[in-house]
């Protein structure tokens, strides 16, 4: 029995227990947890909350058939944005500081900033983790002090459910001292105000430089003429310099103040990644230790392709994305206008394209304005469209449809939303349809989505890399810090389930975040002509990623493919033309960034949504459907191409009809992904 915890409720643990008080005593205010944790009040992403409840994570849960709804949200930008705001709480108080929780440092313009001093924060944590700890040496914190204070976090932040291992593991990253190094000399990276200098004696200025009787300063060569401040070495032994003399030894009370205080500070960040604060069971550590196997390297003789798969979330009004011109008669434009009622779009808003005769009852097709670059595409021979294509378990019509069998739940936005990414409808657990294609090409493939996970990238071996919007990837604060104790934490196997799914999450983000972020560091051109909208700035993503493809001289991939997500198209009571123009505007610039890398050839794109729209109006918008009209692009699509077949008539009674002005899909969605399977 157990869970993973919700991400919103760590953060408040973290501010009761720990005993955040704000400096004026104000109400906490954090405004970017949507961003930094994925959770915010009255801000879910859709009706069915912050994560889905048959979320079934991969890992040793999903290995079991168990749900964990809430391991949806322990994806890389998610959990090292929760991470990162708790460490800067811990290190800096409330504040923007660190990837913090907080506002903006009042009076420091610019971006969040790294490594800020204290005093400005909003607030701080003040549990006093010392009270009743043994005395340390000199009043500085040694082993028997830090174990004092883990336990103390222990009772407060796990329930007193830190394993032995996790004890030791966040112990070996405290900055402890003994007896012995103390007589030796201080660490004097210890010392609060260690200035970082050496002076070779107590006043060695140069000739002409003002020097004081009892002044200590440096040669003026060195860039000092006054008297230095804080920790300073004399004939190699510690003093601290202040007010012209060094008669004070370095590193005394305050220091140790200093020094108990960031072992405090080092313990609580550590134990914030436990595997207990986040699951709610005894971890039940084996005493072993998980490898991250090492990919197999890509084979370069296979060239390269990417496949980019965008989900218009919501259900696309489609019959507005493709709409028929010169056609065969019943079907025509002015049908089109009567059937659809206001939602009809006027054809001085339509763009008409031609097509290559191949069974569609249009010889010329209209697409709304908001797709004028896919229209020059589809003219060029670089766009295809999928008319009235669906789920299906198998072939279904008007005649057939009580007796077919049907996608499970059809017109509900999860289930359909589910049924498209798994291209397996009767399954409910079945794996992504590029997940899967990533699993037949094992080494040679690697897996993106943004900003949270995809059903469509979910694989029984292959691992997705979840990209932030904005940053690209989020690495984790202080990981270079407290590495050795990161590490042990992630890497130690434990009996329960959701402790070990957590570590193997934990462990593979670490792993990816931090080479790609490195290599996206050192390779940080920006992308031109993307503009700052949701779906520019995804693609800007993607087509730096494909940037890196040969990498250091070496293809880190064969096949690369990407999930993204737009939003709006639950169109019940408008139409959301600026998501779709948004689109259409990013789509051209992708183009362009491939073409110039050379790379158009090797990319397709695929705008896939739920489901179709009804035909019909309700007056304002339309409603649920189950048939629409998608579109792919790319350098090796074939000239003017149409897939399946769109409807010969809007009347009702056609085969096609399933009532209500709901179109049955005539193919399924395997008509484009097979062929892009095969490519």
């Amino acid at each position: 029995f157990g869970a993973t915890r919700e991400p919103f409720l760590k953060v408040l643990q973290v501010l009761r227990s720990l005993e955040m008080q704000t400096s004026h005593g104000q109400e906490v205010v954090m405004p970017h947890l949507m961003r930094w944790i994925g959770e915010d009040v009255f801000m879910t992403m859709s009706v069915f909350g912050f994560y889905l409840p048959n979320h079934m994570p991969k890992g040793p849960l999903g290995d079991r058939g168990l749900v964990s709804p809430e391991t949806e949200l322990s994806i890389p930008p998610r959990l090292f944005g929760l991470l990162n705001g708790l460490s800067g709480l811990v290190k800096n108080g409330l504040t923007s500081c660190d990837d913090g929780f907080g506002y903006y440092v009042p009076g420091i313009p610019g971006e969040r900033r790294r490594n800020c001093k204290d005093d400005r924060a909003e607030g701080h944590l003040t549990f006093d983790a010392v009270a009743g700890a043994p005395e340390g040496p000199g009043g500085f914190p040694d082993e028997a002090v830090g174990s004092h204070i883990i336990d103390q976090l222990d009772m407060v932040l796990t329930d007193g459910r830190l394993s032995p291992a996790s004890k030791q593991s966040i112990l070996k990253g405290m900055p402890l001292y003994t007896q012995a190094t103390l007589d030796q000399g201080i660490d004097l990276s210890a010392c609060r105000d260690w200035a970082g200098f050496e002076l070779v004696d107590e006043c060695d200025c140069s000739a002409g430089a003002a020097c004081d009787k009892g002044d200590v300063c440096k040669r003026a060569s060195d860039g000092w003429s006054e008297a230095p401040r804080g920790c300073v070495k004399v004939q190699g032994k510690p003093y601290r310099a202040m007010a012209g003399n060094v008669s004070q030894p370095c590193c005394s009370a305050p220091e140790a103040e200093a020094a108990m205080e960031a072992a405090v500070k080092a313990a609580m960040e550590i134990i914030l990644v436990a595997p207990e604060f986040h699951t709610t069971n005894l971890r039940g550590a084996t005493g072993g230790s998980r490898a991250v196997p090492p990919a197999p390297p890509a084979d370069g003789d296979n060239g390269y392709k990417a496949v980019v798969t965008v989900i218009l979330e919501g259900g696309a009004d489609s019959y507005n994305f493709l709409i028929p011109g010169t056609c065969t008669a019943p079907l025509s434009y002015e049908q089109y206008v009567a059937t659809r009622g206001v939602v009809a779009l006027p054809q001085s808003e339509l763009v008409a394209v031609e097509t290559i005769p191949n069974g569609q009852p249009c010889s010329k097709f209209f697409l709304q304005k908001n797709l004028t670059n896919v229209a020059a595409m589809y003219e060029a021979g670089d766009a295809a469209f999928f008319a009235n294509v669906g789920n299906l378990v198998e072939p279904v019509t008007a005649a057939t449809k009580k007796t077919a069998r049907l996608p499970p739940f059809l017109f509900a936005h999860n289930t359909q939303r589910r049924e498209i990414q798994s291209m397996h409808p009767q399954m409910s657990s079945a794996a992504g349809v590029m997940g899967r294609m990533a699993d037949a090409l094992p080494g040679r493939s690697k897996l993106y989505t943004m900003d949270r996970y995809y059903k469509i990238v979910e694989a029984e071996q292959s691992s997705a890399t979840v990209l932030d919007l904005n940053d690209g990837v989020t690495r984790m604060q202080g990981y270079d810090q407290y590495r050795s104790s990161i590490d042990a934490l992630a890497g130690g196997t434990a009996g329960s389930y959701f402790a070990e799914t957590f570590g193997e999450d934990l462990q593979e983000s670490l792993a990816v975040t931090e080479d790609l972020g490195e290599r996206l560091r050192l390779f940080s051109e920006e992308e031109d002509g993307f503009g700052e909208t949701r779906a520019g700035k995804q693609f800007r993503r993607v087509a730096q990623i494909l940037r890196l493809r040969d990498s250091a001289g070496k293809r880190l991939a064969d096949r690369e493919m990407f999930a993204l997500r737009l939003g709006g198209y639950d169109t019940h009571s408008e139409a959301y033309e600026e998501s779709t123009q948004n689109l259409d505007r990013a789509l051209l610039a992708f183009k362009e960034a491939m073409v110039t890398q050379g790379m158009w050839e090797d990319v397709v794109v695929v705008v896939i949504s739920d489901f179709g729209r009804t035909l019909s109006s309700n007056g304002q918008g339309t409603d649920h459907g189950w048939g629409g009209n998608y579109f792919a692009v790319g350098g090796s699509i074939r000239d003017q191409v149409m897939l399946s077949q769109f409807p010969s008539t809007f009347d009702a009674g056609h085969p096609q009809d399933w009532g209500n002005g709901i179109f049955i899909p005539k193919w399924g969605y395997e008509v484009f992904w097979a062929p892009i399977t095969d490519w």
